[in-house]
């Protein structure tokens, strides 16, 4: 089961490299599909939602409002999941709750939860979420740590922008 959803996920993938957009899209929409049919087999199963969650989330696939939705489904049935909130705050910044993001990004900081070096893409994230909050010193603070350890990621030209550090 898991190996035909892999199939698929990699078929969307090599499918949208090679130009056939529309080719991509069909094998994710069957890739959801096969995950939504795994959640009406076993409603208790957080998999199945969990998996929706990185589908809705992926770059190629963004809708925000699905993944935040999945991501409740998955705790709903896994209440371990995302413990320390930190795909929850991701969902909330990229649907444009920069408040109720930034509070889930400064508790888990505030637990130690999130770790700049494996979490430099959190770190990016929650300084964004903090600077459209309103919360300047502690967005500079993160970003900062953020382009430390991780100068080239993809949010870098945005974190420099705010800070207004030129490349």
């Amino acid at each position: 089961e898991r190996e035909k959803a892999n199939l698929l996920a990699e078929k969307a993938k090599y499918l949208l490299k090679a130009g056939d957009a529309a080719g991509a899209t069909k094998a994710r929409s069957d890739l959801q599909t096969f995950w939504l049919e795994r959640a009406k087999a076993d409603s208790s199963d957080a998999a199945p939602y969990q998996a929706l969650l990185t589908l809705y989330a992926s770059e190629d696939a963004r809708d925000n409002e699905k993944a935040y939705q999945a991501l409740l489904e998955a705790r709903k049935r896994d209440p371990d999941f995302d413990r320390w909130g930190l795909e929850e705050a991701r969902c909330l910044l990229r649907l444009g709750r920069h408040d109720q993001a930034w509070k889930l990004y400064d508790k888990a900081i505030r637990l130690g939860k999130m770790d700049a070096f494996r979490e430099a893409a959190a770190m990016y994230e929650a300084g964004l979420a903090a600077d459209r909050a309103g919360q300047a010193d502690q967005a500079a603070m993160l970003l900062r740590r953020a382009l430390w350890c991780n100068p080239r990621h993809s949010l870098a030209k945005e974190a420099r922008s705010r800070l207004k550090i030129e490349e």
